[in-house]
């Protein structure tokens, strides 16, 4: 089974760089291959440009480095309590 990237092009998400914490959205997917060089990276997996240049001057990030950006939901915590019909 082939690897699918967990964020797709257009996707917004939270960049996590220490304490400080991004709103950004996927430019362009790559897999772990260069395709400048054709070589391996270091990390198995998919890179993601996000148009935010990291401390080594590279505007690619690992997929560890991101986080999902969840959609609030239109239910108020009492209505969230009642569909689980738990007392509030």
């Amino acid at each position: 089974m082939e690897r699918q990237p967990y964020f797709q092009v257009g996707e917004d998400c939270i960049l996590a760089r220490g304490d400080s914490h991004q709103e950004v959205t996927v430019l362009e997917i790559f897999d772990h291959e260069c395709h400048i060089t054709g070589k391996e990276g270091l990390h198995k997996g998919f890179y993601y440009r996000v148009g935010v240049v990291g401390p080594n001057g590279n505007d690619k990030w690992v997929q560890h480095a991101l986080r999902k950006k969840h959609k609030p939901s239109g239910n108020s915590f009492r209505e969230l309590m009642n569909n689980l019909k738990c007392p509030a």
